[in-house]
């Protein structure tokens, strides 16, 4: 009885069988870092667009106030202990903002009625909190009367020049995907102490 021949390939089914695993778990592989980080990039598109809106309706909450109403119950003491967003510090700068609070002796004693809040405030939806936070901060400077940089001059400086209120709205949220584990949209504004006209981005 003759013995059958054996065929060439014999006993290269398995290492096949391996190689092609090996490559479609390294396609898997690939694939679920595409998606994750397709997913990540739409949150934090997602996450970003919606502080955008959240600040700009921080500053229509300033457009309904009048220029001196933007400190009302606003204590030296809040205002001075206020905890700064990242990103307020450039808007902020001692050289380009003076902290302002109301004077006491205006009114008799702090306002009643908080117009601008100095803590953070969680943003509701429905009535249930979200991850975001709004933060509104007020202080002054001062423009020259043709126009330019609005900033920190002395008072003996001041004759000439447009006093203005600078009023910056913060937007925050955690994320890993930001320094400190907090993101933050932040927006500014220029108001005179009796208008109720702003102007954005200063």
């Amino acid at each position: 009885m003759r013995a059958r021949p054996g065929r060439d390939d014999d006993g290269h089914t398995l290492l096949e069988t391996l190689v092609s695993l090996g490559i479609l778990a390294t396609v898997l592989a690939a694939l679920t870092l595409f998606y994750l980080a397709s997913t990540a990039a739409t949150r934090r598109q997602a996450d970003a667009q919606a502080a955008t809106q959240l600040a700009v309706s921080g500053m229509e909450r300033v457009s309904l106030l009048t220029g001196a109403a933007l400190l009302a119950g606003r204590t030296e003491q809040a205002v001075r202990q206020q905890v700064r967003a990242p990103g307020v510090d450039a808007y902020l700068d001692p050289a380009k903002t003076a902290l302002v609070w109301q004077d006491p002796a205006a009114t008799g004693g702090p306002a009643a009625a908080l117009s601008l809040p100095t803590s953070p405030q969680p943003v509701l939806v429905g009535g249930a909190p979200t991850k975001f936070r709004q933060s509104w901060y007020v202080g002054e400077c001062w423009r020259p009367a043709s126009g330019g940089d609005c900033v920190v001059v002395p008072a003996d400086q001041r004759a000439g020049r447009v006093h203005l209120y600078r009023v910056v709205v913060a937007v925050t949220w955690p994320s890993r995907d930001c320094p400190g584990g907090t993101c933050a949209q932040v927006t500014a504004m220029l108001r005179a102490p009796g208008s109720a006209d702003p102007t954005f981005g200063l």
